[in-house]
């Protein structure tokens, strides 16, 4: 198994850390890659989702307003937070 703590996990961190502490830097609306599979979700009848690195949340919030049951998991405190 990897090393969470390892040199080049904690560069990888500290990137994601420094492009995510802006909090527009996304924006709200939801990714391309989102919009694109809830057109499959839907064809595929998919009902629940499970969101790894949901950053600060605009996938997660718009696959929850379309009515899917979604587990968001994120690494960052700050935007656990921000999920709630």
């Amino acid at each position: 198994m990897s090393d969470p703590d390892a040199p080049g996990f904690a560069s990888q961190r500290e990137q994601w850390e420094a492009a995510l502490s802006q909090s527009d830097r996304y924006g709200e609306d939801p990714s391309a890659p989102a919009r694109a599979a809830d057109e499959w979700f839907e064809d595929a009848e998919v009902h629940d989702l499970l969101e790894l690195g949901a950053g600060q949340g605009r996938d997660t919030i718009f696959f929850a307003r379309r009515g899917f049951e979604v587990c968001a998991l994120e690494e960052r405190r700050l935007d656990r937070a921000r999920l709630g």
